[in-house]
C-alpha cells in the first residue's frame, strides 16, 4: 500500500506539483531565466562567429556558400533578434532588474525559457557534413549584360586569362561600331574588380582622339582620370611634369587602365602610363574599331576581335528588349527577319526592339520593308545595317521636336552636352512650339531627352562636377535626372549623316576647308583653331545656327553676317572682340547669342538684337555691361556666370529686362549698390529685381545681407535659386540642391522678414554663419520643413541650435554640420519635460530627424551632448531655453529621444568637454570619425545592434604631452560582425580595447584575442602611435642634439633660443612666431637650424624656408605677394589655377587649411607682409600651419604682423664671441701671447655679431701682429654710415675686409656680386659679366677666365663675403640653370648675406667706381647730373614709363643692366649714343622687332645678353665686332643673321632654350674662329649634310679653339666622318630622339668616348657588345654608364680573347644601369681582369629576360664599394652571384670562413625574378665554359655570405622563394638591417624564425604582403627569455596573408606562443597595420 501511495504521490508531483513549481519559478526566479537566455545568446553568437570565419575564407577563395549554411545563419540572426526584443521589453517593464509587476515577471520568464530552448535546438543544428561551401567551376561565368551571350562570355574569359598572364601588358579589343566593345570592356573592369586582380580599375572614354585639336586636352584628361582614381593630386600644368609624377605613382600600383573608343594613336608615355615591360603590374586594355591601329601603332601584344552576335544570341537579346509578345505566331516570323536585318549588332538590335515594342503587325512589316530598302552609306566604321536600323528608329520618332533635338545632339560634339546648353540652343531655334515660358521649355526638354533615352538614342552624361567658379549654370537642371547627356559614337555618326542631308543641312567644317560664296546650309559648325580670318562675306540665306569655336586670333570681317538674315542662334566661344562686328544688327531673328569664354571690349551693339531671348557670356572677361542692354526686353535667360572681372552694371538695366526668367551670376558681379543711392552713375542695386515679375531662377552673390532689398517681392516667385549673401570662399559656393541659401552676418530682424521666411520655407540647402541664435523670435514651427542640408558655423553667441519644437519640424533633414561655435552647449534644447508632454509624447521615445544621414559636429568647445532634456535648463527672457551648469556626466544622445534611425555617418571633432561617448543604437551607421576629443575617457558601442558599421576611425585624440589632463584610455566595443576597417591613431594613453565586456587585460595590451572574436569581418586593422606615452618620453632636445650646424654647435645662447622656438612650435595655441635681431646677428642661421630640427623630429609634414628680402622694395610689394604664393605652392607640389591675387590667396588658404602640418619660415622681412593676402592662414583658423617670421624690426613682427610670441636673437656674449672667433681664426690667437690681447680687443670691436666675427677672423687668420694692430686701429677709427639697418661697426668691419682683399680683380668681383642683387647669382652670369668688363687680367682663353673666376669666388667665400647657394641647381627655373662650364664646380650658384650686399652697394656707389641702381622716375633729370657723367655701372629699374628718354649721357658707363616689369617698354634708337665705353649690355626679357640703331655705336661692347627676349631682326649684332660673349638663352629667335659671321672675336655663344631656332645660315658657325664655348641644348637641331643651305656639323671642325660643346643631333647619319673632338674638354652631346647613340657608327667616336665621364646608350644596333676589344683603352675616366633598349646587345664587355687581362676596365665607374636588353646573356663574357668595377657604387639591372646570373664570384669579390643593388624583371635569372666550384673559394683562401662579398652594401632590392632560386650558389659544370643551371640551396641567403652593412632589403614577386635565411647566419650578417619588405612571394612559409631574432635587433620596419602560404611573420618559440624582442621595431604591416597564424604551437609543456600579439605590444612599435589576413586561430582562443 505504501508503494502505491508513493507511486501516486510521484505522479501527482509529476503532473501537478512540478508544473506548479515551474510556474512559480517563472514568478520568483525571473532573473535566472533572463540570465540563462543571455548566456545562450552569447554562446550562439560565438558559434555563429566560428562559422562566419570559415564562410569568409571560402568567399575569399571564390567558393559558393551552401544553402543549408545560409539558412542556419539567417535563423541565428532571427532568434538573436527576437531575444533582443525580449530584452527591450524587460527594460521597459522593469527597473534595474526589479519587476514589481508579477504578471510581467511571469510572462517574461516564460518567454525567456522558450527562447532558450529554441536556441539550444538551433545550435544543435550546426552540423555541415559536406562543409560550408563548394567550388564554382572556374570562369564559366555569365554576366547580366550577357545572360545568353555565349560568344561574349568566351571572349571575356580569354581577355581575363590574358590579364592574369604576367607577360601580357597591353591588350587590344576591336570590332566595328555598335558591336558592343564598350559594354564588354566595362564588364571586364567589373570582373577584374570582383577577382581582385588589381587594386584599381580605371575606365576612360577617349573618343576625342578623332579630333586632333583635342589631343593635348585629352591627354591631360586621361592623366586627371587616373590620378583621381588613385587619390593623387596633379596640380601641375605641364603635361610632361604631370606624366612624370603619374609614372612614379603607377610603378607602385596594381592597376588596370581601359582606354575605350580610340581613333588615333595615343602616346602612352606622354600620358605617363608605363607602356613598356618595366612595370607589369600596370595593364592596359585598348578598344577601337581599327585593329591595325591597336597592333601597329599602339603595339598591343594581343588583340581580341568582338564579333557580331550569333543568330540565337541576337534573337534572345531582341526578345528580352522587345518583350515576349514577339513569340506570337503571327509576329514571330516577321520579328526574326527584322533581327536578321540588324546584322547581329547589339546597338541596332536594342534600338529597333525598343522602337517596335508594343506595335501592331502592320508596323512590324512596314519596318522590315524599310530596313531592307535602306540605302547603303559610307560612314567609316559603321555597318550599313546599323545605319539602316538607326535611321529607321529616327524616322519613327514621334514628333518633329524630338527629331530635331536628336539631330542637334548628334551635331554638337563628341563629348557630353550640358542640358543648360541644349536649352539655350533649343529656345533659339524655336524647337518647342507654343511654349510661353522658360520653365515650360525646360520641362519640355527634359521630357524629350527622356524619350530619346528610352529609345536608346541618347545616354546619360558623366555629370562631372564643375571646378570652383567655373562653367555655365547647373541650377535649372539641378533636380533633373542628369545635368548632361551624350551619344554612343555610332549613333552620333548616324545622326550627323542624317543631319548633313536635305532638308536639315547640318554642316561641320574643319579650318582647312575652303568656303564657297554661297552656302545653303541651315546649321554650320566651324572649328577655327588655325584660321586667322574668315571670308569677307558668307551668303547663307537659310542659315539658322552658326557655331564658331577655338579661334582666339580669328578676325571676323564686319560684313560677315550680312547674308544670314534668318540666323537664330550664334555661338562665338573663345574669341577675341574689341568691338562686335557691325553687321550684327543685320540679324533681326537672332534669339540666342553665346559669347562664352570670350575676351570682350565694347559690346554695345547687342542692344540692337531686339528678339534676343538667351544671352550667355560665361567665363568672358567683360568688365562693364553696356547701357544698350536695357533694350533687350524679350530676354529670358541671362548667364553671366564666371565673369569675375565684371565690375559695372549701370543702374536700371536689369529692371528693364522685363521678360527675364533666369539670371545666373555665380562667381561674377558683386558690386551691388545699396538702396537709396540716387546717383545716376551708380551700379545696379538688388531692388531692381523686384521689377522682374517673371523671374523664377536666380544664381547671385551679394557681399552682405544688408544689400538684399527690404521689399522681398522677387523672392516670392522663385522656384530655383542659389543665393550667397556674405563673403564666401570658392569651395563654399558649391551647392547640391535647386533651392540653396547661404547667409553670413545675419541678425534676428533679417530672418524675421516676410520674404526671407517664405524663402526659408522653400529652401533645401541652408548655410548660416555668424549668428547669435537661429530660432529666437517668431520663426514658425514648420518654416524649415523642406530643409535637407544644414550648415551652421562661427556663431559664437549661440548656446543651442534648435528648440525641441523646431527640431521636430525638420523631417526632411539629411545632412547637418555644426562647427566653430564657442558657446554652444547642446544642439537641441527645450524648457523641460512639459514641452514633451504638450505634444503627447510622454512616456515614449521621440524620433527626431528621421531622414538624417550625416551629422558633423566640429570645434565646439562647450558641447557636452546632442540633446539633454532636464529641469536644470534655465529659461531666457525670450522664452527659449539656455543651460545652466552642464558640467555633469550626461549621455551624448538623450534617452528620451530616439537616435536618428537612418544616420550613416557621424563625425565628432574638437569637442573637449565630451567625457564619454556612448554611440547607442544606430542601426545604419557606416562611418564614425572621432577626432581631438581631448577630454574623452571612454568610447562605447551598443553590443549586438550595430550590425552595419563598416568603417571606424579614431585618430589624433591626443597629440601633445602635458597640455590636456584627460586622455582617452579605454575604447569599448560590442559585437560588431560587419566591422571591416578599424583605425586607431595617436592615442598615447590608450590601454584597452574592450570587446563585449572582456576586462581581463593585463598592463599595456592594446589588443587581446577577444577583440578578434567580436570582429567577425575585420579586414583592416591600423594601430599607429597608441599606448606609447608611458614608455616613450617627449623629445626634450639638449644643446648637443639641437645644434648640428658646425658654426653654431657650441653657442649656448643660440641653443637656448632654438629650444624656446621649438617649444613654441609644439604649442597648439601658438601658430605665429617672431624672431628678431639686428643685421648680422645670425637670424638666418638660427632659422635654418629650426627647419632642420623640425625635419629631424618629423614635427611637420613639410618645412618651407622662404627668403622675402624683396619686401625692402615697396614697389615690389604686389609682385612679392604673387611670387611668395607661387613659391609656397611650388614647394608643396601644388598649382594655383586662379589668375588674380585674391583668388590665388583663397585657393592657397584652402589648400593649407586642408593640408597636414606645415611649417612656413619667412626670413628677412622689411615691411609688413599681409599673410591673409598671401593666403597663409594664421589667426582665427583651425589650421595646422605654423609660421615663423624673421626681421630686424621686432615691432614690425609683433604690432604689424601680430606675432603671438617674439624671440630676440641677441649679440653673442663675450665668452661665446671669443670662442667663435678663435675657432674661425685658428688656435694661434690663443697660443701667441703677444697676439692674444690684440685679438681680444678685435673681437670686442665686432660687438658679438657673428657675421663680423667670421669675416674679420678669416681676414686676419695667419697674419702678423703688425697687421692685427693696424686692423684694430682702423676698426676703432671707423666713420659713421647711413646704410639702412646696418650698424656702424658692421659696416666698418666689412669695409675693412673689402679694403684688405688682395687684388683689384677680387674687389671688382665683390662689388659686381653686390650689384647683381640679393638672390642667388649663377657663375655663368658672373663669367659673362666678368669677361665683358675685362675683370680677369692677362688671360688668353675662356677656360682661363673660368678658372680665374672660380679662384676669385673661393677667395671671397674664404673671406666670408660670399656664400654658397643653399638651393640645388635643379630646383632653379630654366633661365637660371647652370651651363656645362660649371657642371663640375662645387656650386654653380653663389649668394651674399643681405648685410654684406648692403655694404657692397654702399662701397660701390662711391668714387672711383661708382655703381648706380636707379629707377625710371626722374631719369632725364638724373642724366644731367655729375653722378651720371661718372657712373660706370648702372642697374636701371623701369617701373612706370613705357618709353625711355632719347638718350643717356654716361661717357664712362661700362655696364648697363635694364630691368622692366613691362617687356614692351620702348628703347629709342638714339638711346645708346652717349655710352661709347659700354662693355656689358643686358637687355633680358624685352621685346625687339629690330634692335635700336644706336647699338652700332657701342664699339667696345664685349658682352651682350638678350635672354628670354622676343626677337625679330637682329642683323645689327654683326657690327659689334669686339663682342666676346653673346647669350640668347630662351629667346624666340627663329633665324640667326648672316651678319653674325663678322663676330670673329666671339668666344661664348649660348643658344640654349631657343626652341624656335630653325635656321643657321651655312658657314655662320665656322666663321666664329675664336669660339670656345657653344651651347645649343633644347635649341637648333636642323643640322644638314654637306651642300645644303642650313648649318652642318662639319663646320665645327673649323673651330680650333672650341673646348666646350652642348648640342643635340637628331640622327647619327648627320655626323661627318672626320668629326674632330680632340680639343673638347666639356661636352654634352645627344644623338637621336631619345638622347641615346642609335647606331654602331656612333660608337666609332673613340677619342670622345675614352674621355667621357657619363655615357648613355639607347637603341644600339649592329653590335653585340658595348665594349669591344679595340676599345681596351676606352672608358678609363667613365663614372656613369647606362645601356638600354638595345635588343642586339648580348654582352656589355667581351674579353674572351684575353685582351683585357692586363688593363682592366671601368676602374672609376660609379654607377652601372642596364635596362631593357632583351638578349643580354652576360654582363662580362670571358675572363675578368683585376681592377674592373672596383669603384662601383650603384648597380641596377632591369628587364633583361635572358640573363641567368649577374656576376661571377671572382668579379663580385672586387665590388668592395658597392652600396646599392637593384635587380628586377629578369625572367631567366636563377641566382645573383655564381661560382663555378667549391675550389674557387678555396683557391682564394676563404675556405671555412664567411664571405663578405659586398661589405658596404646598404640597399638590396630584388623584384619580379620568377626563376630566382637563391642569391649565390655553385654552377653545375659542363663541357661548356659555364653552365647556367643553379644548384638548389635550402635557403635564399647562404651561410657562406654575409652583409654586415645592409640596411634595406626588398624582395618582391619571387615565386620560388621558400626560405629567406640560413639557420646559421654568419656573425654580424644582417645585423644592421632596418627595413625588411617582402611582397608577392607565394611559396614563402616563414619570415623571421626564432633562432635569428638576435640578428635583427636594429630592425625598424617589417612590411609583408600577398604571400599566400606564409604562416608566421615572427616566431618567438625557443627564445632565451633574456633576449629583447625586436627592440627597435617601429612599423609592422601585413596584408593579404590568408594563412597567417598568430599562434605558434609548441611541445607538450608549452601550449602556444602568442607571437604576433607579443610583438604588437613591444615598446617602440608605432604602426601596426593588418589587412585581409587570417585571424581564425585568434577567434578559437
Amino acid at each position: 500500500m505504501t508503494e502505491i501511495i508513493m507511486a501516486v504521490a510521484t505522479k501527482v508531483s509529476e503532473y501537478l506539483v512540478a508544473p506548479i513549481g515551474r510556474q512559480l519559478r517563472y514568478l520568483f526566479c525571473y532573473r535566472s531565466y533572463t540570465d540563462e537566455l543571455h548566456n545562450k545568446v552569447q554562446k550562439l553568437g560565438k558559434a555563429r562567429d566560428d562559422v562566419l570565419v570559415t564562410v569568409d575564407e571560402a568567399t575569399r577563395r571564390g567558393d559558393q556558400i551552401r544553402p543549408i549554411v545560409q539558412e542556419w545563419l539567417n535563423r541565428v540572426d532571427e532568434i538573436t533578434g527576437e531575444a533582443e526584443e525580449l530584452k527591450k521589453d524587460e527594460n521597459k517593464s522593469c527597473f534595474n532588474g526589479w519587476c514589481p509587476n508579477l504578471k510581467s515577471r511571469y510572462l517574461l520568464s516564460r518567454e525567456a525559457d522558450k527562447k532558450a530552448q529554441v536556441i539550444v535546438e538551433v545550435q544543435g543544428n550546426r552540423n555541415f557534413p559536406d562543409g560550408v561551401s563548394f567550388r564554382v567551376p572556374p570562369r564559366n561565368v555569365t554576366f547580366k549584360e550577357y545572360e545568353s551571350f555565349e560568344s561574349r562570355a568566351s571572349t571575356l574569359n580569354k581577355i581575363m586569362d590574358a590579364l592574369r598572364d604576367d607577360k601580357m601588358k597591353m591588350i587590344g579589343v576591336w570590332g566595328m561600331g555598335g558591336v558592343g566593345k564598350t559594354t564588354l570592356v566595362k564588364q571586364l573592369a567589373e570582373q577584374a574588380k570582383q577577382e581582385k586582380l588589381f587594386t584599381t580599375e580605371v575606365y576612360i572614354q577617349v573618343s576625342w582622339t578623332r579630333e586632333p585639336e583635342k589631343i593635348r586636352q585629352g591627354i591631360s584628361d586621361i592623366q586627371q582620370n587616373i590620378a583621381e582614381s588613385l587619390g593623387l593630386e596633379l596640380e601641375e600644368v605641364s603635361i610632361p611634369i604631370r606624366a612624370g609624377k603619374l609614372t612614379q605613382r603607377l610603378k607602385n600600383e596594381r592597376i588596370l587602365i581601359i582606354l575605350d573608343d580610340i581613333w588615333k594613336e595615343v602616346n602612352l608615355e606622354e600620358v605617363g602610363i608605363p607602356s613598356k615591360d618595366d612595370h607589369k603590374d600596370c595593364k592596359i586594355v585598348l578598344a577601337s574599331r581599327d585593329e591595325d591601329l591597336l597592333r601597329k601603332d599602339m603595339r598591343a601584344q594581343e588583340c581580341f576581335p568582338i564579333q557580331h552576335l550569333h543568330e540565337e544570341e541576337a534573337w534572345l537579346l531582341f526578345k528580352k528588349t522587345a518583350g515576349d509578345s514577339v513569340e506570337g505566331d503571327q509576329l514571330r516570323p516577321i520579328a526574326i527577319k527584322v533581327v536578321n536585318e540588324c546584322g547581329g549588332l547589339p546597338i541596332a538590335i536594342v534600338t529597333i526592339a525598343i522602337a517596335l515594342k508594343g506595335e501592331c503587325v502592320a508596323v512590324w512589316e512596314n519596318a522590315l520593308d524599310e530596313l531592307r530598302s535602306a540605302a547603303p552609306t559610307n560612314i567609316s566604321g559603321v555597318d550599313d545595317k546599323v545605319y539602316g536600323c538607326l535611321k529607321w528608329s529616327y524616322d519613327h520618332l514621334k514628333g518633329d521636336e524630338v527629331k530635331s533635338l536628336f539631330l542637334l545632339c548628334g551635331w554638337l560634339s563628341y563629348d557630353d552636352i550640358s542640358m543648360h546648353q541644349l536649352l539655350q540652343y533649343a529656345m533659339g531655334l524655336d524647337l518647342f512650339d507654343r511654349l510661353k515660358s522658360l520653365e515650360q521649355a525646360r520641362n519640355k526638354l527634359v521630357t524629350l531627352v527622356r524619350t530619346l533615352k528610352a529609345s536608346s538614342l541618347l545616354l546619360d552624361g558623366e555629370d562631372h562636377r564643375y571646378h570652383f567658379g567655373g562653367g555655365a549654370s547647373r541650377l535649372l537642371f539641378m533636380d533633373a535626372d542628369n545635368k548632361s547627356v551624350r551619344m554612343h559614337d555610332v549613333v552620333r555618326d548616324v545622326a550627323r549623316n542624317i543631319a548633313s542631308k536635305d532638308p536639315h543641312r547640318f554642316v561641320v567644317r574643319e579650318d582647312g576647308e575652303e568656303w564657297s560664296e554661297t552656302d545653303g546650309s541651315k546649321y554650320i559648325s566651324l572649328n577655327c583653331k588655325d584660321v586667322h580670318e574668315l571670308p569677307h562675306r558668307l551668303v547663307c540665306p537659310k542659315l539658322q545656327f552658326l557655331l564658331l569655336q577655338n579661334g582666339p586670333s580669328l578676325k571676323i570681317p564686319h560684313t560677315f553676317f550680312e547674308g544670314m538674315n534668318l540666323l537664330k542662334v550664334l555661338a562665338l566661344s573663345k574669341m577675341h572682340f574689341t568691338t562686335l562686328p557691325s553687321t550684327l544688327h543685320s540679324l533681326p531673328n537672332l534669339r540666342t547669342l553665346r559669347l562664352d569664354r570670350c575676351k570682350l571690349g565694347d559690346i554695345a551693339r547687342i542692344g540692337e538684337l531686339k528678339k534676343l531671348q538667351v544671352l550667355s557670356m560665361v567665363g568672358s572677361d567683360i568688365q562693364r555691361l553696356p547701357s544698350e542692354m536695357g533694350q533687350l526686353t524679350n530676354l529670358r535667360l541671362l548667364d553671366l556666370n564666371d565673369c569675375w572681372q565684371l565690375q559695372v552694371i549701370p543702374r536700371n538695366i536689369l529692371s528693364s529686362l522685363s521678360r527675364l526668367e533666369c539670371l545666373c551670376m555665380k562667381w561674377s558681379f558683386t558690386q551691388w549698390a545699396a538702396e537709396g543711392v540716387s546717383d545716376g552713375e551708380s551700379n545696379a542695386c538688388l531692388s531692381e529685381l523686384n521689377h522682374l515679375r517673371h523671374l523664377t531662377t536666380i544664381e547671385i552673390e551679394v557681399p552682405g545681407v544688408e544689400l538684399l532689398p527690404k521689399e522681398d517681392m522677387f523672392f516670392e516667385n522663385l522656384t530655383r535659386y542659389a543665393i550667397f549673401a556674405g563673403r564666401f570662399y570658392l569651395w563654399e559656393r558649391n551647392y547640391e540642391t535647386s533651392t540653396t541659401l547661404k547667409l553670413k552676418q545675419v541678425d534676428r530682424s533679417f530672418l524675421s522678414r516676410d520674404g526671407i521666411r517664405k524663402l526659408l520655407k522653400k529652401t533645401e540647402e541652408l548655410k548660416l554663419s555668424n549668428l547669435e541664435e537661429v530660432c529666437r523670435g517668431p520663426i514658425p514651427l514648420r518654416s524649415l520643413d523642406n530643409l535637407k542640408t544644414l550648415d551652421v558655423g562661427t556663431c559664437h553667441g549661440l548656446k543651442f541650435l534648435f528648440s525641441f519644437s523646431t527640431a521636430r519640424g525638420l523631417s526632411q533633414l539629411e545632412e547637418m554640420t555644426i562647427y566653430d561655435c564657442n558657446a554652444m552647449q547642446q544642439i537641441i534644447a527645450c524648457e523641460g519635460e512639459f514641452e514633451i508632454k504638450e505634444v503627447d509624447h510622454v512616456g515614449t521615445n521621440l524620433q527626431l530627424f528621421p531622414k538624417l544621414r550625416v551629422l558633423k559636429l566640429l570645434l565646439l568647445p562647450e558641447l557636452m551632448n546632442f540633446d539633454y532634456f532636464n529641469s536644470n535648463l534655465e529659461t531666457t527672457s525670450q522664452g527659449m531655453c539656455s543651460q545652466g551648469n552642464l558640467d555633469i556626466h550626461v549621455p551624448f544622445f538623450s534617452c528620451q529621444v530616439s537616435f536618428p534611425p537612418n544616420l550613416e555617418k557621424l563625425v565628432l571633432k574638437s569637442l573637449p568637454k565630451l567625457m564619454e561617448m556612448d554611440v547607442g543604437i544606430l542601426p545604419k551607421l557606416k562611418i564614425i570619425k572621432l577626432e581631438e576629443l581631448h577630454g574623452c575617457l571612454k568610447v562605447s558601442f551598443f553590443p549586438y545592434i550595430l550590425f552595419f558599421l563598416m568603417l571606424l576611425e579614431i585618430f589624433r585624440e591626443i597629440y601633445y604631452k602635458n597640455i590636456f589632463k584627460k586622455k582617452l584610455k579605454e575604447i569599448g566595443f560590442g559585437i560588431l560582425p560587419k566591422l571591416k576597417i578599424l583605425k586607431l591613431e595617436k592615442l598615447p594613453q590608450l590601454r584597452h580595447i574592450i570587446c563585449n565586456e572582456d576586462k581581463n587585460i593585463s598592463k599595456r595590451c592594446v589588443l587581446s584575442p577577444s577583440m578578434f572574436k567580436n570582429f567577425h569581418n575585420l579586414r583592416e586593422l591600423h594601430i599607429i602611435d597608441c599606448g606609447m606615452e608611458d614608455t616613450r618620453g617627449v623629445n626634450t632636445s639638449t644643446n648637443d642634439e639641437v645644434l648640428s650646424n658646425e658654426k653654431a654647435s657650441f653657442l649656448e645662447s643660440r641653443a637656448s633660443t632654438l629650444n624656446k622656438i621649438m617649444d613654441a612650435l609644439r604649442d597648439d595655441n601658438i601658430n605665429l612666431i617672431g624672431v628678431c635681431g639686428t643685421a648680422g646677428v645670425g637670424k638666418t642661421t638660427l632659422l635654418e637650424q629650426v627647419a632642420q630640427q623640425a625635419r629631424q623630429e618629423w614635427s611637420f609634414n613639410a618645412v618651407l624656408y622662404m627668403d622675402v628680402s624683396r619686401t625692402r622694395d615697396s614697389d615690389k610689394h604686389q609682385e612679392g605677394i604673387a611670387e611668395l604664393q607661387q613659391e609656397i605652392a611650388k614647394a608643396l607640389g601644388w598649382t594655383l589655377w586662379r589668375e588674380d591675387e585674391s583668388g590665388k590667396a583663397d585657393e592657397l588658404k584652402q589648400k593649407l587649411l586642408n593640408a597636414a602640418k606645415i611649417l612656413i619660415i619667412l626670413d628677412d622681412i622689411w615691411t609688413e607682409v599681409d599673410l591673409e593676402k598671401v593666403g597663409i592662414p594664421c589667426k582665427g583658423y583651425e589650421t595646422q600651419c605654423k609660421i615663423v617670421l624673421a626681421s630686424r624690426d621686432g615691432d614690425l613682427l609683433c604690432k604689424d604682423m601680430g606675432a603671438q610670441i617674439c624671440f630676440p636673437v641677441e649679440h653673442l656674449p663675450p665668452e661665446e664671441a671669443w670662442s667663435f672667433f678663435k675657432k674661425t681664426a685658428g688656435d694661434s690667437v690663443e697660443e701667441n701671447l703677444e697676439l692674444r690681447p690684440i685679438a681680444i680687443q678685435v673681437v670686442e670691436e665686432c660687438e658679438g655679431l657673428p657675421i663680423v666675427i667670421v669675416t674679420i677672423a678669416k681676414a686676419l687668420k695667419d697674419e702678423t701682429v703688425a697687421v692685427w694692430k693696424n686692423a684694430l686701429e682702423q676698426l676703432r677709427s671707423c666713420a659713421p654710415t647711413n646704410v639702412r639697418a646696418v650698424g656702424k661697426k658692421v659696416y666698418s668691419c666689412l669695409e675693412w675686409t673689402y679694403t684688405n682683399l688682395k687684388g683689384d680683380d677680387v674687389k671688382s668681383l665683390f662689388l659686381l656680386c653686390g650689384m647683381l642683387g640679393h638672390g642667388d647669382i649663377s657663375l655663368d652670369l658672373l663669367l659673362q659679366y666678368g669677361m665683358g668688363l675685362d675683370l680677369f687680367d692677362h688671360i688668353d682663353s675662356l677656360e682661363q677666365a673660368r678658372n680665374r673666376l672660380l679662384a676669385l669666388v673661393e677667395i671671397l667665400k674664404a673671406s666670408g663675403l660670399l656664400l654658397d647657394s643653399l638651393k640645388d641647381r635643379h630646383n632653379f627655373d630654366e633661365e637660371r640653370a647652370s651651363s656645362l662650364l660649371f657642371m663640375n664646380a662645387d656650386n654653380q650658384f653663389v649668394t651674399m648675406h643681405d648685410v654684406v650686399c648692403e655694404v657692397s652697394r654702399a662701397i660701390a656707389s662711391k668714387d672711383p667706381h661708382p655703381f648706380v641702381v636707379t629707377e625710371d622716375v626722374g631719369l632725364e633729370e638724373w642724366s644731367e647730373t655729375h653722378e651720371s657723367k661718372s657712373c660706370t655701372f648702372m642697374f636701371l629699374n623701369c617701373k612706370v614709363v613705357h618709353e625711355l628718354p632719347r638718350g643717356l649721357v654716361c661717357p664712362d658707363l661700362q655696364s648697363f643692366l635694364l630691368h622692366s616689369n613691362n617687356p614692351s617698354v620702348n628703347i629709342p634708337n638714339t638711346f645708346f649714343e652717349g655710352m661709347k665705353k659700354l662693355k656689358v649690355l643686358d637687355l633680358s626679357d624685352m621685346h625687339f622687332t629690330t634692335l635700336p640703331s644706336s647699338l652700332d655705336s657701342l664699339a667696345n661692347l664685349q658682352t651682350l645678353r638678350l635672354d628670354r627676349c622676343e626677337l625679330g631682326d637682329i642683323a645689327l649684332i654683326g657690327k659689334l665686332t669686339k663682342l666676346e660673349v653673346l647669350s640668347l638663352v630662351g629667346s624666340t629667335i627663329q633665324k640667326l643673321p648672316k651678319e653674325m659671321m663678322q663676330l670673329t672675336n666671339l668666344r661664348l655663344l649660348d643658344l640654349d632654350g631657343c626652341e624656335e631656332l630653325k635656321v643657321i645660315p651655312r658657314n655662320t658657325l665656322s666663321s666664329l674662329s675664336r669660339l670656345e664655348c657653344l651651347s645649343m641644348i633644347f635649341s637648333f637641331t636642323k643640322w644638314e649634310v654637306e651642300g645644303e643651305s642650313n648649318a652642318c656639323l662639319s663646320e665645327l671642325n673649323h673651330l680650333s679653339y672650341l673646348t666646350t660643346l652642348s648640342i643635340g643631333i637628331p640622327d647619327a647619319k648627320l655626323l661627318p666622318r672626320d668629326f674632330l673632338f680632340e680639343n673638347l674638354r666639356r661636352y654634352e652631346i645627344f644623338i637621336g630622339s631619345w638622347r641615346g647613340l642609335r647606331t654602331k657608327r656612333a660608337l666609332k667616336l673613340e677619342k670622345l668616348l675614352e674621355r667621357s665621364e657619363e655615357l648613355e646608350f639607347e637603341e644600339l644596333s649592329g653590335t653585340k657588345y658595348v665594349l669591344h676589344p679595340s676599345d681596351r683603352e676606352s672608358f678609363l675616366e667613365l663614372k656613369h654608364l647606362k645601356v638600354g633598349y638595345s635588343p642586339d646587345i648580348q654582352y656589355i664587355i667581351d674579353s674572351k680573347n684575353q685582351q683585357f687581362l692586363q688593363h682592366g676596365a671601368f676602374p672609376l665607374l660609379e654607377s652601372l644601369i642596364l635596362r631593357a636588353l632583351e638578349n643580354l646573356e652576360e654582363v662580362w663574357h670571358g675572363p675578368i681582369p683585376i681592377g674592373s668595377f672596383g669603384n662601383l657604387r650603384t648597380l641596377n639591372v632591369d628587364l633583361c629576360p635572358k640573363l641567368k646570373f649577374l656576376l661571377l664570384f671572382s668579379t663580385a669579390r672586387g665590388l668592395s664599394q658597392l652600396e646599392e643593388m637593384t635587380i628586377s624583371y629578369c625572367d631567366a635569372m636563377q641566382q645573383i652571384i655564381a661560382y663555378e666550384k667549391e675550389s674557387e673559394i678555396k683557391e682564394d683562401g676563404h675556405v671555412g670562413t664567411n664571405l663578405q662579398l659586398f661589405p658596404k652594401l646598404r640597399s638590396l632590392k630584388l623584384e619580379s625574378l620568377p626563376q630566382l632560386i637563391n642569391f649565390s650558389s655553385e654552377l653545375e659544370t659542363s663541357s661548356t665554359y659555364l653552365s647556367t643551371n643553379a644548384r638548389t640551396e635550402d635557403s635564399f641567403f647562404s651561410h657562406k655570405v654575409s652583409f654586415p652593412k645592409l640596411q634595406d632589403l626588398t624582395l618582391k614577386n619571387l615565386p620560388k622563394l621558400k626560405d629567406i635565411w640560413h639557420h646559421q647566419l654568419p656573425f654580424e650578417s644582417f645585423s644592421n638591417l632596418q627595413i625588411l619588405r617582402v611582397y608577392r612571394c607565394p611559396c614563402l612559409l616563414n619570415l623571421v624564425p626564432a633562432p635569428l631574432i638576435h640578428s635583427f635587433q636594429n630592425l625598424k620596419e617589417i612590411d609583408v604582403q600577398r604571400c599566400e602560404l606564409l604562416e608566421h611573420v615572427i616566431v618567438l618559440q625557443e627564445i632565451d627569455g633574456n633576449v629583447e624582442i625586436l627592440p627597435k621595431l617601429e612599423t609592422l604591416k601585413m596584408e593579404n596573408l590568408p594563412r597567417l597564424r598568430w599562434i605558434k604551437y609548441g611541445n607538450d609543456s608549452m601550449k602556444y606562443f602568442s607571437s604576433l600579439l607579443a610583438v604588437m605590444n613591444i615598446q617602440n612599435l608605432q604602426q601596426f597595420c593588418i589587412s585581409y589576413c587570417s585571424m581564425e586561430d585568434l577567434r578559437k582562443m
